[in-house]
């Protein structure tokens, strides 16, 4: 299978996870700021590499409205990397930051053939698990109840429809994501939704050719995502060296 069909899959996994527990609200709480510690790292082949970071989650309005802004640092084969991104969502338009090209990036949902909020809980979850993905217990976080889901060696803990962590390994990588720190149902000062002030763009205007057309053509067939979890659950066994 292709790097670009790979790529595609876990950008459809996490839009899906953020909205999996979607109805007429994206989260069931109407405000929140999450803090998350980012870690990780392991050895292919000979090349060790490690990261961590931070995350930063706010969200007002049951979640039509958030932003999350990350920061991270990336070393491989003691080379090392950081990396910001910003991403808003804002009644279904998504906005991402791209600091290197000076732009923001504009795109609905729609183009990935979502339906309508009232349909989104069923939709995600139908759609997480014919990816092969599945409830396999609860859990807690900092004191939240949680749902443990779990698809191609990833877990994420969601409460409410809040992923509060997630825990991945693909190839002897590990990749951790946990929240530090948690409040919810509060007043959100309106500047923390600030991005900015750069062109923005559509991925037609940047790439030159229709997004949704791209992304169908590199969707997964039933036979490559059943070929993947496979390979997942061979990588996952192995240890990191």
């Amino acid at each position: 299978m292709g790097y670009k069909k790979i790529a595609v899959l876990f950008l459809l996994l996490g839009i899906f996870i953020t909205e999996m527990c979607a109805e007429t609200k994206l989260y069931e709480m109407k405000s929140g700021i999450v803090e998350y510690a980012i870690s990780g790292g392991g050895n292919i082949m000979g090349v060790r590499s490690e990261s961590s970071g931070k995350r930063r989650l706010v969200f007002d309005r049951w979640g039509l409205l958030q932003i999350q802004k990350e920061q991270r640092t990336s070393t491989v084969m003691g080379q090392t990397t950081k990396t910001d991104s910003i991403i808003k969502i804002d009644n279904g338009i998504v906005y991402a930051v791209d600091a290197d090209k000076k732009v923001i990036i504009k795109q609905p949902f729609e183009m990935f053939g979502q339906a309508d909020n009232q349909d989104m809980l069923k939709m995600g979850k139908e759609m997480f698990k014919k990816m092969g993905g599945k409830q396999i217990g609860t859990g807690s976080i900092l004191g939240y109840a949680c749902e443990i889901w779990e698809l191609m060696g990833t877990k994420i803990w969601i409460h409410k429809g809040v992923a509060l962590k997630v825990e991945a390994e693909m190839m002897g990588i590990k990749h951790t994501e946990e929240a530090v720190d948690v409040k919810f149902d509060i007043a959100i000062d309106q500047n923390e939704f600030a991005i900015p002030d750069l062109p923005v763009k559509t991925f037609e205007e940047i790439y030159g050719k229709d997004f949704k057309e791209m992304v169908s053509d590199h969707m997964p067939t039933q036979e490559e995502m059943e070929q993947m979890q496979e390979m997942m659950k061979q990588f996952g066994n192995k240890p990191a060296q």
